[in-house]
Parts: C-alpha cells; sequence; structure tokens
C-alpha cells in the first residue's frame, strides 16, 4: 500500500463513484480514507501464521436449519384467518 492518500487519489475516487465534493469534504474524506488505510495496514502487518483458516465465525449451533416444506400461507380470503396462521411464527419481542 502507498504511505500516503493524496487529494488526487480522493478527487479520483469521488469521480469514480460519481460524487461531486466540495474543497471541505474532500479534505475530510482525505483524513478519514487516510485512517482506513492506515488500519488497513495494521491489520496486514499482523501475524496470522499461528491462526488455523477458519470458514466461519459462528459456533456451529448457529448453523442454519434445514430446509421444511410448511403449508403455504394463505393470501387471500378472512384477514383475521391470515393474521392468526401468521402471528404464531413471528419472533416474540
Amino acid at each position: 500500500m502507498p504511505d500516503a492518500l493524496t487529494l488526487a487519489e480522493v478527487e479520483r475516487v469521488a469521480a469514480l463513484a460519481r460524487l461531486a465534493l466540495t474543497g471541505e469534504e474532500k479534505s475530510l474524506y482525505l483524513g478519514q480514507l487516510a485512517r482506513i488505510l492506515d488500519y488497513a495496514r495494521q491489520i496486514a502487518d499482523l501475524d496470522t501464521g499461528d491462526v488455523p483458516p477458519t470458514a466461519s465465525v459462528l459456533d456451529a449451533a448457529t448453523a442454519p436449519r434445514a430446509d421444511q416444506a410448511r403449508p403455504r400461507l394463505p393470501t387471500t380470503g378472512d384477514h383475521g384467518a391470515r393474521r392468526s396462521t401468521i402471528q404464531p411464527s413471528l419472533p416474540r419481542r
């Protein structure tokens, strides 16, 4: 990664994103993007040689459930019956 981000690079990124930035915004984003890139450099410099490859950061217990065929929800007719069919499956607050 380059050592320092330039205003020209910020302008180029803004042009690619089709953003019209004021001079003040360019200066603001220059600082913010420089901090983001600095953080990315710090992450890239970490020694991860002893870290085993990980397929997922989630526990196996939180894996999605198997697909199960269920009867479809009613789409027409009595709205009260439709609500009583749907509500039990909604998460509780």
